[in-house]
């Protein structure tokens, strides 16, 4: 699986490298296992900065984060429990020199905290699809949070909202689609739940 994390980077341009989207179904169509996936996308030069977080189920799920971007890639893995977190402003260099993110939406940096701090509250046999959903199903930060809503008289193009919350199993190769965010997926199972009895 691959997951996209927007970034900025102040080199970001007119489209004159590999767009990202492209780079991501390349790599979904050419590499056979995670390290081939790595090595397509840092050889790639873009001219739009993205996090591109790589899992498949090679050795108990491999998972790495690479920071693309005008500058080059950088390589976030995960902490020693085997869980990575990323919101939308670079961690590593060459990008974090030129992150326009944390100007433009500081609001990422409230979110990578809380979501490192929820996830170190868990022990390892507690990180499950669903204690890490509950743990996304935060509305601190208003249009900034990892679960938005826009709120009434936001103004046109501040209107943020969470559309779809999605766990990828590549165990299984298996991805489930929620619709909304995270704290829209109790109701929904409950309701779905009440509607088949």
């Amino acid at each position: 699986a691959l997951l996209l994390n927007i970034l900025g980077h102040r080199d970001d341009g007119p489209p004159i490298g590999v767009p990202v989207h492209v780079l991501c179904r390349a790599v979904l169509d050419r590499a056979d296992g995670a390290v081939a996936a790595l090595e397509t996308i840092a050889a790639a030069e873009v001219s739009a900065s993205s996090a591109i977080t790589v899992v498949t189920d090679e050795d108990g799920g491999a998972v790495c984060t690479v920071e693309v971007s005008p500058a080059g890639p950088a390589f976030v893995t995960p902490d020693d429990r085997g869980v990575l977190v990323h919101t939308n402003h670079f961690l590593e260099q060459p990008g974090r020199a030129g992150d326009t993110g944390v100007r433009e939406g500081p609001g990422t940096i409230l979110r990578l905290d809380l979501a490192k701090r929820r996830m170190a509250a868990m022990r390892p046999g507690e990180v499950t699809p669903e204690a890490v959903l509950a743990s996304m199903a935060s509305h601190r930060g208003g249009s900034s949070a990892m679960c938005c809503h826009p709120q009434p008289g936001d103004a046109l193009g501040e209107r943020w909202t969470t559309l779809a919350t999605i766990v990828a199993d590549p165990a299984v190769r298996e991805l489930t689609v929620y619709r909304g965010g995270p704290c829209q997926i109790e109701a929904a199972s409950t309701t779905a739940a009440a509607a088949r009895q």
